[in-house]
C-alpha cells in the first residue's frame, strides 16, 4: 500500500510541475496511472476542469487505477465531488 501512496504523491508532484511550469502561460494537465498492471493511458488537458472530470471518468481511464485517480482528484480538484457510482459519468457531468 505504501508504494501506491508514493506513486500517487509522485504523480501529484508531476501534475504540479506540469501545471505551473514554464510553457508560455498555457495550462497543461497530464496524468497516467498504473495499478495492478492496469494502465489508464496518458491523458493531457488544457484546463483544470477537463483534467478533474477526466480523473473521475472510469471508462476514459479503462477502469484502471481508481484508487490512485481518486487520491489525485481529492488532492488537486477542490470544489469537485467524486461521484459514488462507477456508471455515472454521462449523467453526473451532463455536458
Amino acid at each position: 500500500m505504501g508504494w501506491r501512496l508514493a506513486s500517487a504523491c509522485l504523480f501529484a508532484a508531476a501534475f504540479f510541475a506540469l501545471a505551473t511550469g514554464c510553457n508560455d502561460n498555457k495550462e497543461e494537465y497530464t496524468y497516467e496511472f498504473e495499478e495492478d498492471g492496469c494502465n489508464t493511458g496518458k491523458h493531457t488537458f488544457n484546463s483544470k476542469d477537463a483534467y478533474c472530470r477526466a480523473l473521475a471518468d472510469h471508462a476514459l481511464n479503462n477502469y484502471c487505477a481508481p484508487n490512485l485517480r481518486r487520491q489525485t482528484f481529492e488532492a488537486n480538484c477542490p470544489g469537485y465531488t467524486w461521484p459514488d457510482s462507477e456508471f455515472y459519468y454521462e449523467e453526473y457531468w451532463s455536458y
